[in-house]
């Protein structure tokens, strides 16, 4: 039997925008103020751990979803065995992955060169259990675009695993408060979406669907395996190199960043695969679609990474205390490298959207052989030469990701960046304005914080609004919900 298909598009992208929006934003502000007490409570070397401990555990979790999800996003429609099936062997895969997992646990605890871990390791593996019961139910909710759903969910397990985690840490629990809070958060995700899905998993269970739905993820998979293997190559290797503190604070600067640029991206791309797949067969329905989607996300983007480069100091400070002040020079860095960041959503959406799955996984590929060769020259720099080796990675995924693109849909390299060009220059000035203002006030960072943030946004909208960059404009319409007569005059 095949599930209806959801009602949700015809509503408008902005209801699905709006929802995906407020389901990150407000889970992510959870965590990020969950990561502002945590921060404070615990040591670099405590973060640097618990990073080289996930490395297998990420892994799993990706190996667990095996192309599934994303093969049922990609489907016009869906039978009820198929979601069955994907379900089922999910389940399975988690079981088996954790099972592994533990197994493992004292060589990873080796790898951070603390073998009183071994339980901890063993613990953090329950992730790739609770990642590989929920996916599915998530899945659906997201084919449907019911991101309110999603909103709940997301917020409440973000709340209560932030709030036993911090308990923990306060009892003097160290880097098990990370540990808890990693299995935490999925595990009650997990128990909600099977309480609040309106799918409930059957024993339709088949060969025939599940190795279909393998097959069209396959690549989906080995595209996913090799991002997160770079991910945690790149990681272990930090570790090894620099020691468990020094990876702490990298992951700090990398994470601060991260947490800008993937919720701004997010909120458009986690829209994009769903709507675009239902428009495949358009090619200059994609193309428009993507140059919307890119200019709106740069709008916002581009803002955040230049203001977020110039008051770098202040914001770590601030935020996080300053046992991380050591962290400012590579967020700086690592802001040029988020810059670009939203190209890499809205093509990889595109290409999976038009069936290029096998396309992904090469690109992706070369892309991360060209990673790891630029992160081997950057070492010999430092942490900084680190930093610099994603900006480099930056640039070269920007011109695969752009030639691949134009051969896609038609969209080349060149009208892509112009599209933004305004946006970049714009925020780029303002950015510079932002650096100076701040160097300019000898006080106290939060004060820097709260005179600089605001007029620098102000200013932003106001150039913006008297230059007619039409990035800012998608932006703005995107976020009403009627779009109204925009003013006569050309827009750049």
């Amino acid at each position: 039997m095949r599930l209806p298909d959801a009602t949700y598009p015809a509503r408008g992208a902005f209801r699905a925008t709006m929802g995906s929006g407020a389901d990150l934003v407000v889970r992510q502000g959870v965590q990020f103020l969950v990561l502002l007490i945590l921060a404070r409570l615990l040591t670099p070397a405590d973060f640097g751990t618990i990073a080289l401990l996930a490395v297998y555990v990420l892994v799993g979790c990706v190996l667990a979803d095996a192309g599934l999800t994303t093969a049922l996003l990609q489907a016009k429609g869906v039978t009820v065995g198929e979601v069955d099936s994907a379900f089922w062997t999910s389940v399975v895969l988690g079981l088996l992955l954790t099972g592994i997992g533990v197994a493992i646990a004292s060589p990873l605890a080796q790898l951070a060169d603390r073998p009183d871990l071994v339980t901890v390791a063993s613990f953090m593996c329950l992730t790739i259990l609770s990642t590989a019961v929920g996916q599915v139910h998530a899945t659906m909710l997201v084919r449907a675009l019911a991101f309110g759903r999603l909103l709940v969910i997301g917020l409440v397990a973000a709340l209560l695993s932030g709030a036993v985690s911090i308990w923990v840490a306060l009892e003097g629990g160290g880097l098990w408060a990370l540990a808890v809070q990693s299995v935490a958060m999925p595990t009650v995700a997990a128990v909600l979406l099977l309480l609040v899905s309106p799918w409930r998993p059957g024993k339709q269970w088949s060969r025939n669907d599940t190795t279909s739905l393998i097959r069209r993820g396959r690549w989906v998979l080995a595209a996913n395996l090799v991002d997160h293997g770079y991910l945690r190559l790149h990681t272990l290797i930090t570790g090894v190199a620099f020691g468990t503190a020094a990876l702490g604070t990298y992951q700090r600067a990398d994470s601060t960043q991260q947490l800008t640029t993937e919720t701004t991206s997010a909120v458009v791309g986690r829209v994009a695969l769903p709507l675009f797949a239902r428009t495949s067969g358009r090619a200059d329905l994609l193309r428009a679609g993507f140059l919307t989607g890119i200019r709106s996300v740069s709008a916002l983007n581009a803002w955040a990474m230049a203001v977020l480069a110039a008051l770098a100091s202040p914001v770590l400070m601030v935020f996080f205390g300053e046992q991380w002040a050591p962290a400012a020079p590579l967020l700086s860095i690592l802001c040029a490298a988020g810059l670009l960041w939203p190209f890499h959503v809205m093509s990889i959406s595109v290409l999976y959207a038009t069936g290029a799955n096998r396309q992904v996984f090469r690109i992706d590929l070369a892309k991360k052989v060209a990673g790891l060769t630029l992160l081997g020259v950057g070492l010999t720099f430092g942490l900084k030469g680190v930093a610099w080796a994603q900006v480099g990675l930056g640039v070269v995924a920007l011109v695969i990701n752009g030639r691949t693109v134009q051969k896609a849909v038609g969209l080349g390299l060149r009208e892509q960046l112009s599209s933004v060009a305004p946006v970049f220059a714009l925020a780029g000035i303002v950015g510079l304005g932002a650096s100076a203002a701040s160097s300019a006030l000898d006080t106290e960072p939060w004060i820097r914080l709260i005179v600089v943030v605001p007029l620098s946004g102000v200013a932003y909208l106001m150039l913006a609004a008297s230059l007619r960059v039409r990035a800012v404009t998608d932006l703005l319409i995107l976020l009403r919900p009627v779009s109204n007569p925009p003013p006569s005059g050309p827009a750049i």
